[in-house]
């Protein structure tokens, strides 16, 4: 697959559609960050396809940081204190959470119920047991260098289990947990970079342009160092579909004094703030570090 492709982006109310032309990377970066870290836009040329270069204002900062939001003080570093502070949800907090959680536990319920898991007197039951015994998250242990500077090469993640993995509930500059399409039985972590109805032409004329079809993704590796082949992301195996998502990145920590937020999306992070304030525990997270 080629590595320098042009996305178009899909138009919005009262503007034409946009291309950008640069690396996927550049493209991913972007995407999630344009806000958060202020890049500019420079616009070259009068032809239909504007070419824009993307330009950070702090060069000395990669965009990518598992880290407290800007704003914050400090880096991955929580205090007991904090730790504590984390406990004391607030009641619009929790009722947000109770609501994300019930969506979640009659979905299931009535997945198991198609599938022919559960029967028809069991469903209630079903639906009640996930609601106060569930839970919207699980711990995924990470390998790898193909998500530094975001991810450390070794560290336990606190990912968000997803009902849909559509673009209405994933969204492109997440970190998610998927399948590996090479080996079935493993999982990757790699950034959202496009979905579907998404136009993908390379720089190269010889590779023809495509459009990602319903229900496929385009994914990256955050590590720009590294060739397709050592990245294992879309620029080797091409698309891949969304139902291969598992789940959102949301917490990731490398040691017991070196955890944080993962940068996602600001779409995804506001979306996550209640489960992560109800469900992250980081001495839980802390006992299950391998070593």
């Amino acid at each position: 697959m080629a590595e320098n492709l042009l996305v178009f982006l899909p138009p919005g109310e009262g503007r034409e559609p946009r291309a950008i032309v640069a690396s996927f990377h550049t493209v991913a970066l972007a995407s999630s960050h344009l806000n958060t870290i202020g890049f500019k836009a420079s616009l070259e040329g009068s032809s239909p396809k504007k070419k824009i270069s993307l330009v950070s204002k702090d060069p000395t900062t990669p965009p990518h940081r598992g880290r407290t939001p800007r704003g914050a003080s400090g880096s991955f570093k929580l205090s007991r204190r904090q730790n504590c502070e984390t406990a004391m949800v607030a009641f619009s907090t929790w009722l947000r959470y109770a609501v994300i959680k019930f969506e979640y536990s009659v979905y299931i319920s009535w997945k198991n119920y198609h599938m022919g898991q559960i029967n028809a007197k069991q469903f209630n039951d079903s639906v009640w047991k996930g609601f106060f015994q569930g839970k919207l998250t699980f711990l995924h242990w990470h390998r790898g260098r193909e998500m530094e500077p975001t991810l450390p090469e070794g560290g336990n993640l606190l990912v968000r289990k997803m009902i849909y993995p559509v673009p209405t509930q994933i969204f492109i500059g997440d970190v998610v947990v998927m399948k590996d399409p090479e080996k079935p039985n493993d999982c990757l972590v790699r950034r959202l970079a496009a979905v579907e109805g998404y136009e993908m032409a390379s720089k190269n004329e010889k590779d023809e342009p495509f459009i990602l079809e319903k229900d496929q993704c385009w994914v990256l590796s955050d590590d720009e160092s590294l060739k397709p082949k050592e990245a294992r992301d879309s620029r080797l195996f091409g698309p891949v579909p969304m139902s291969d998502i598992l789940g959102r990145v949301i917490y990731a920590m490398r040691s017991a004094v070196d955890h944080g937020p993962v940068q996602n999306s600001h779409l995804a992070m506001d979306k996550d703030t209640s489960v992560l304030s109800v469900e992250l525990d980081v001495d839980e997270m802390a006992k299950n570090l391998k070593t």
